[in-house]
């Protein structure tokens, strides 16, 4: 049982059936995944796209971080097959969302709030790259995103409750 079945109260595969469906949709499609290594449904969707014969995992790696440095990506680091690197944990976020085509948020874990306002940001400045911001509603407590950011990204934002949906949008 993962963290948000707990949380939600679900049963059973719930989520690693979505990640699943979703590592095999992306594989399918000859995506690269562009991540941050770090533990969590990233990893997670990652080792399953490379179940599937998946194309290629890039991984942003702050290796000259000296603030929180990259100890705990380490267990992680293998799934990679290039990394892109960055001088700092700060420069993540921003690195990962502005060389993205489409972000798939599966879920608000505490760094996921960190992207979003990159994608917002990329969408108000930069008017560039993300096409698409596919949100799982089934993958958040209340189903949607907080109304404010909502609000800020709404052209790009669209919400999926299967991965026939988040095909649609993949295209």
């Amino acid at each position: 049982m993962t963290k948000f079945e707990r949380l939600v109260g679900l049963e059973g595969t719930f989520v690693k059936d979505i990640f699943k469906d979703v590592a095999r949709c992306l594989a399918r499609k000859k995506f690269e995944l562009l991540i941050i290594p770090d533990s969590g449904v990233s990893y997670e969707i990652s080792r399953l796209y490379k179940h599937f014969n998946g194309k290629k995992v890039i991984g942003i790696v702050p290796r000259k971080d000296k603030e929180y440095g990259i100890k705990h990506l380490q267990p992680q680091l293998h799934i990679l097959d290039e990394e892109l690197s960055v001088s700092s944990w700060h420069d993540a976020a921003p690195k990962l969302i502005y060389n993205s085509d489409h972000v798939i948020c599966l879920g608000l874990a505490p760094g996921v709030f960190i992207e979003l306002g990159y994608v917002k940001y990329n969408l108000l400045w930069k008017k560039e790259k993300v096409k698409n911001l596919i949100v799982f509603r089934n993958m958040l407590v209340d189903g949607k995103l907080p109304i404010e950011l909502e609000d800020e990204i709404s052209p790009i934002l669209h919400y999926v409750d299967s991965v026939d949906q988040l095909e649609e949008y993949l295209k």
